[in-house]
């Protein structure tokens, strides 16, 4: 399951950095359909959360699966009004106060970091 999980991470890594450099695009054509990044662009400007399902694929055409696991793998923006990127960044980073902030989590930890 490791070997298949590193594969998965190195393609999509591969992804987004190809993704990103090939396009402009608030949502690149990698991550979303036409009709996604439409959908998404009017509710990034509503200020609402936008959330997009991605999956990596190799060779770009075949799904990456991992054995006995499951990928879960999501684009997500939203605009935040006068907060600024390091604010953003010390929540989102502090794990164990998810549970104080969000009321569907009942707790959150960080396992591991490289």
């Amino acid at each position: 399951m490791e070997e298949a999980w590193q594969i998965y991470v190195a393609a999509a890594e591969k992804q987004i950095v190809e993704g990103w450099a090939a396009s402009k695009e608030f949502l690149p054509r990698h991550i979303s359909s036409d009709s996604e990044a439409e959908s998404c662009g009017r509710e990034f400007h509503r200020g609402n959360v936008c959330t997009v399902k991605v999956e990596a694929l190799q060779k770009g055409r075949l799904a990456i699966r991992v054995p006995h696991g499951m990928v879960h793998h999501w684009f997500g923006s939203i605009f935040v009004p006068e907060v600024g990127l390091d604010e953003v960044l010390r929540l989102i980073k502090d794990y164990s106060s998810y549970a104080r902030h969000f009321d569907e989590v009942v707790e959150a930890r960080e396992l591991s970091r490289d």
